[in-house]
């Protein structure tokens, strides 16, 4: 039985709610009850008062001293601090999963629309063979680990593969341990790698990075000095240049015997041809040209009016839609001549843009980071993504109707 004290107080509760639940003490400004009503509440108050007093009476004794405790402002007992804890701790937690499954639907959601319908998704990066170094491991795992929640279908990189000689066979360690390493492993592990070679890569012996990839058991992909891939799926054509020969200022500093043969006017203008004729008679509805140096950068190298006069013209006469370059160690996005040109530079060590106000920069960024294509019938997306945080720092949308309108 409740003690003398306890039962004091719920008589006073009682009274007191039936006192003030009285028709006599409502505000007729507020409450317009007529008599009938006003009966029918004070009968369903005093109801609900005496379930809780009979719910009271049920109590074990030491919990009804903990609830008097608690009202009349004393210390209650650990039980009762439990009883009053237990079901806020768990409507919090299940608000966070609540707030956890949320995010993921909805992150989940922004991912099938950004893959919705794309023929093809692939990522861009470039200059990273550095043994893992500056920043290259690091932006390896945090892209592998954006290759696992988004659609990664293969890998386009931009030329400066092994720094900072390139390699001198193709059983060199420096593929182990600059590329395979650092890349093979996890969602990047069974994808292919298309490859074009970079000034760094003249400086050793570039034939040895074609003989690597002519073996069964590598992702590197690197047909010829230059080449070109359709992906029929996504009805998307690339051309593979190689443009260190068209460069005569890093011949001093290349491979002496293969440059010989590669730098020759006749062979210069073999490959423009080959680029111009792969472009012509391509029916594909994407074209991408994909080299190592740009024709124009807003960083420390600068335009390039060698590597520009020769390409350029062939990709303005066959509507090509963009080239894709490194060189410069950060990425940008710059727009000549009705031509999308992309540079990611950054999967390794960095280059601060020194020309924010080149006349045809539209963007750019000094961090680590890619650049992830999706291809679509009607459009082609590109996004810039910094791989610390993994977020989407700028998009460019290229369309067929912008093209034909130009």
């Amino acid at each position: 039985m409740p003690s003398s004290d306890t039962s004091d107080a719920l008589s006073d509760i009682s009274i007191h709610a039936a006192a003030n639940s009285s028709p006599a003490e409502a505000n007729p400004s507020s409450f317009a009850f007529d008599a009938s009503e006003s009966t029918s509440i004070l009968s369903s108050l005093r109801k609900q008062i005496k379930d809780i007093q009979d719910y009271f009476m049920a109590l074990p004794e030491s919990l009804k001293r903990d609830f008097m405790a608690l009202v009349t402002f004393q210390v209650p007992s650990k039980e009762i601090i439990l009883i009053l804890l237990i079901p806020s701790i768990i409507t919090l937690l299940f608000g966070i999963l609540l707030v956890i499954l949320l995010v993921r639907i909805v992150h989940g959601a922004r991912r099938e629309a950004t893959n919705l319908n794309y023929k093809a998704s692939f990522i861009v990066f470039g200059d990273y063979g550095r043994n893992g170094q500056y920043g290259q491991q690091k932006m390896a795992d945090q892209l592998e680990e954006y290759c696992s929640g988004n659609r990664c279908d293969f890998v386009v990189t931009t030329g400066d593969n092994i720094y900072n000689t390139g390699v001198q066979s193709s059983d060199d360690v420096l593929f182990k341990t600059s590329f395979e390493d650092v890349y093979l492993k996890g969602s990047l592990k069974n994808l292919k790698y298309y490859h074009v070679l970079g000034n760094h890569d003249w400086a050793g012996k570039p034939s040895a990075m074609i003989e690597y990839a002519n073996r069964d058991d590598t992702a590197w992909i690197l047909k010829d000095y230059y080449y070109d891939e359709y992906i029929e799926d996504a009805n998307l054509q690339f051309v593979f240049a190689d443009t260190t020969p068209f460069n005569p200022v890093v011949y001093p500093f290349s491979n002496k015997d293969e440059m010989e043969t590669r730098h020759t006017e006749e062979a210069l203008q073999q490959q423009v041809d080959f680029v111009r004729s792969t472009l012509q008679n391509s029916k594909a509805k994407w074209k991408f040209v994909v080299a190592h140096h740009p024709f124009y950068s807003a960083a420390q190298h600068g335009d390039n009016a060698d590597v520009a006069k020769r390409l350029e013209p062939a990709m303005k006469a066959t509507g090509t839609d963009g080239l894709i370059a490194g060189h410069d160690h950060n990425q940008q996005v710059l727009e000549r001549s009705n031509i999308d040109h992309f540079i990611s530079g950054a999967a390794s060590r960095l280059r601060e843009v020194t020309m924010p106000d080149h006349w045809n920069l539209k963007w750019y960024d000094s961090h680590n980071g890619f650049m992830h294509f999706h291809v679509s019938d009607d459009h082609v997306l590109v996004q810039a993504i910094r791989s610390d945080d993994m977020k989407v720092i700028y998009e460019h949308k290229i369309t067929k109707e912008d093209d034909l309108s130009n």
